[in-house]
């Protein structure tokens, strides 16, 4: 009797434990599986979109920032013109900036800092290219090369200026003073040989 008790026994737990060990696996398997269909349906379309996003930003990027071609030829027709101490590299670099600032103040252009075919074209034909009186809105670029020079003048102890990307009157006086102690023309503008001077 004993013998029978005990085989019930062995049989009713090793019912138990397969059973036990079937149902964790059981639910191993079921987790695992919901684990990669959350990883595929959210986490890897999550990464497929923050790498579309840089690749369209990329893009974006390549055609805002114009052709070192068109950059070159700007520099070489500014330079012509006494713009750009510096020969055409066909890098848009601040000291560019400033020179395509100068020559867009001294001929009524809309104010851009930036290199464009419309630029180009003024460099090339001069007074053929009909010039604006509307400076209340210059483009992006001004007020960020406005910064950079704001910033290296304060660095040169030419004034105490606050970083506004306006070209004000402490500015301008700012600017005057770091143009006499450079022994440049002292007009109080925004040239390339100012920037190049501060930067060296």
């Amino acid at each position: 009797m004993s013998d029978g008790t005990c085989s019930t026994w062995d049989n009713f737990c090793g019912y138990v434990m397969k059973s036990f060990g079937l149902r964790i696996v059981t639910a191993t398997c079921l987790l695992l599986s919901v684990g990669v269909i959350i990883n595929v349906v959210f986490l890897q379309r999550g990464t497929n979109e923050h790498e579309l996003s840089k690749v369209a930003q990329s893009k974006a990027e390549a055609v805002a920032v114009p052709g070192r071609k068109l950059v070159q030829a700007v520099q070489r027709e500014l330079g012509a013109k006494g713009y750009l101490p510096k020969r055409p590299d066909g890098r848009l670099d601040v000291v560019t900036r400033a020179a395509i600032l100068a020559f867009e103040t001294d001929n009524n252009l809309p104010l851009t800092a930036n290199p464009s075919d419309q630029l180009l074209q003024a460099l090339l034909l001069g007074a053929a290219v009909q010039a604006v009186t509307d400076r209340q809105s210059p483009g992006d670029e001004v007020p960020k090369l406005i910064r950079v020079v704001q910033h290296l003048l304060s660095k040169h102890g030419c004034g105490n200026l606050d970083i506004t990307g306006k070209l004000d009157s402490p500015t301008k006086r700012a600017i005057v003073h770091c143009q006499g102690k450079l022994a440049i023309t002292t007009d109080g503008r925004i040239t390339a040989s100012l920037v190049a001077k501060l930067q060296a």
